[in-house]
């Protein structure tokens, strides 16, 4: 079952739980900061609210200690959760850090547990390690009053039945939706719920798109500025006469399409009289610096011919030489 990414409103956060019949797995999650004290000079950290049935639809555990309950969820306990890099660079790996108290917003918190070093939730296009650690949701009561102005922020992750399509989960998302818009107090019921569910994978991908097209673009323009430069530094070689260019045929080249028939696929370099052998080459150099007049120069390899050398160009402006 792949996990539904589904932004939701606060006050419909419990009637879209209880009304998507496709998705009875659902978790929900706030991007927040706090201010982490207690180890040193106070910081300003990213973290996340994430309810207690996030962990069992992203299908992942901690490394060390455990996730937090649902009772520590709804009773409002302080718990938190570690990042492995926060683990590793502000408490050092400490093997024995579960069961101690760190300050948020000058408030303790108990960690409980060490999340895997591969884990980061929620993906923030462009950067890594954005959250530090995770607490519980725990909604406040400033959160629960009816059309709180931060009532918008909210995101849920659901894993699907098996069988059903995201297009059927939009259906429940739609109507649920409905309800929760019927449910508005009168300061609210100008506004509108357009419920959006797609893959999370996908829904991560789409939010990275732009930047990703935007360091295409980058890399593109500055790959065509060093092609443009090198070819222009080459020309200027070849035109001073610093760099002649050569090159040799690596087979033989046979004089007529009968010669080519005749010749034996077993055999390398059958052809009685080739019109060029292996290890013919050519090379450019320049004849008159001042007229930017080019010659061609025909070489012969070191075996020696059984027939005349033939003038492998002749146009204006060019001349053909054994």
């Amino acid at each position: 079952m792949a996990p539904i990414h589904l932004v939701s409103h606060r006050m419909g956060f419990a009637s879209i739980c209880g009304t998507l019949e496709h998705s009875p797995n659902l978790g929900g999650y706030q991007i927040s900061t706090y201010e982490l004290s207690g180890l040193g000079t106070p910081a300003q950290i990213n973290a996340a609210r994430l309810t207690a049935s996030m962990f069992p639809v992203l299908s992942v555990s901690p490394l060390m200690g455990r996730a937090f309950t649902q009772e520590e969820d709804d009773g409002s306990q302080q718990v938190a959760l570690l990042s492995y890099q926060t683990w590793r660079s502000r408490f050092d790996g400490d093997i024995h850090i579960l069961g101690r108290k760190i300050l948020l917003d000058r408030k303790p918190y108990e960690i409980v547990g060490v999340m895997p070093r591969e884990f980061e939730f929620p993906l923030v296009p462009g950067q890594l390690n954005r959250c530090e650690l995770w607490v519980p949701m725990s909604f406040t009561q400033a959160e629960r009053l009816q059309g709180s102005a931060g009532d918008w922020a909210y995101n849920m992750v659901g894993l699907l039945k098996p069988g059903i399509t995201p297009a059927q989960a939009q259906q429940d998302a739609a109507g649920a939706a409905q309800e929760i818009m019927r449910n508005f107090p009168p300061a609210l019921r100008s506004r509108h719920i357009h419920p959006s569910v797609q893959p999370l994978d996908e829904s991560t991908v789409a939010q990275a798109r732009p930047l990703v097209r935007t360091l295409l673009l980058a890399v593109t323009v500055v790959l065509f500025i060093a092609c443009a430069n090198l070819a222009g530094l080459l020309l200027v070689r070849v035109i001073k006469g610093t760099l002649v260019p050569s090159g040799h045929l690596p087979f033989e080249l046979p004089s007529s399409a009968l010669a080519v028939e005749q010749q034996r696929s077993d055999v390398p370099d059958d052809s009685a009289q080739p019109l060029f052998p292996r290890g013919f080459g050519m090379r450019f150099s320049v004849a008159n610096a001042c007229s930017n007049t080019l010659s061609v120069a025909a070489d012969q390899p070191v075996a020696k011919r059984n027939t005349p050398m033939r003038a492998p160009l002749s146009a204006s402006g060019f001349r053909a030489a054994k």
